[in-house]
């Protein structure tokens, strides 16, 4: 006869961000809030981070109540623009992916980003899963790339 096993599982709401603590040690003793973390197909990892003061300026955004203060056009050109000015030898970029993601932060509540992928074209041709990766607060502020150090666990 097989014995009788019980489990029990606890969900509990944390008031903190949810980063590996690897990330959350060193965002949070530098005031700074990971947003997000993007790999290349070079092999190079990068993290966007903010401060808790330029998160704490962006508006807040409620999901179930509004259109965001950034309207999806208005994000594609910011971005589209500085995708561009990053990458030159490209003809253009289109459009390969749109999130609007939660910031992870637990003092500036409800506050949110675009990640916004693009392919790059060369003669004519997009080039999907070589994207190019920009972030945006909902103030338009771009958040820049930092490469991530070898050895360093996201």
């Amino acid at each position: 006869m097989w014995p009788i096993v019980a489990f029990t599982l606890v969900l509990v709401a944390a008031d903190q961000p949810c980063a590996p603590s690897s990330i959350m040690s060193e965002a949070r003793n530098a005031e700074e809030v990971f947003l997000w973390g993007r790999g290349t197909v070079d092999g190079k990892n990068y993290d966007y981070i903010v401060t808790e003061s330029v998160l704490a300026k962006t508006p807040e955004w409620l999901p179930e109540k509004q259109e965001p203060p950034l309207s999806i056009p208005a994000a594609m050109a910011i971005a589209k623009k500085v995708a561009l000015a990053d990458h030159p030898k490209f003809e253009t970029v289109v459009a390969a992916a749109i999130e609007i993601r939660p910031a992870s932060s637990y003092r500036s509540k409800n506050r949110w980003f675009y990640s916004l992928d693009f392919a790059p074209v060369l003669e004519g041709q997009p080039y999907y899963g070589n994207e190019i990766t920009v972030v945006l607060l909902l103030d338009g502020t771009v958040v820049k790339p930092r490469e991530r150090q070898a050895g360093h666990p996201q």
